[in-house]
């Protein structure tokens, strides 16, 4: 997105386009630039070549933001499986565009934080310690994947395999 931030409308248009094929859908190559935009008049991206490509506080505040939304977007659609950001580092970056999430010096940029926060710090499943209701059960809310759920010395495996199901591990499954 060298033009710039296609926005979280357009990206989930586009993955619900390929959604309806009934695969996991891996976004691959997402790339955010933290200084001037390409400009919008520019066809074929390999023409535009300029001497330098700096990232600005202005744009590393924009690539912090937008990579928050357009991740957050993303994480949140069932038929996305995995979301791969394709520059870590603005050294050799395509283009030399300040693309990364840490700049050439390997001082980590606003979106480098921005992101660790969104994936560590408000998406990080740590152990939670959780009560039966009456019946013995509890509910888990959480991304599609595999889980263990463990009591005392006992513990079982489960899976969330799709949005806004209920997986069920009863007592007899523990091992």
């Amino acid at each position: 997105m060298h033009q710039g931030y296609w926005g979280e409308e357009t990206m989930l248009a586009m993955v619900d386009r390929f959604a309806r094929y009934g695969l996991p859908l891996h976004l691959t190559e997402n790339t955010l630039l933290s200084g001037e935009l390409m400009p919008a008049h520019i066809v074929d991206l390999n023409d535009y070549q300029p001497a330098t490509w700096p990232s600005t506080a202005e744009g590393e505040a924009r690539q912090a933001d937008e990579l928050v939304r357009h991740y957050r977007s993303l994480v949140g659609h069932p038929a996305v499986a995995s979301i791969t950001y394709w520059a870590i580092t603005d050294a050799g970056a395509w283009l030399g565009a300040p693309a990364g999430l840490v700049r050439a010096d390997g001082s980590r940029k606003p979106a480098y934080d921005a992101l660790r926060a969104l994936v560590r710090g408000e998406w990080w499943l740590a152990p939670t310690r959780l009560r039966t209701d009456a019946e013995g059960r509890i509910r888990v809310s959480g991304f599609l994947g595999d889980y263990r759920v463990t009591a005392d010395a006992a513990s079982a495996a489960f899976a969330i395999e799709h949005a806004g199901e209920d997986a069920a591990v009863t007592p007899l499954t523990l091992a």
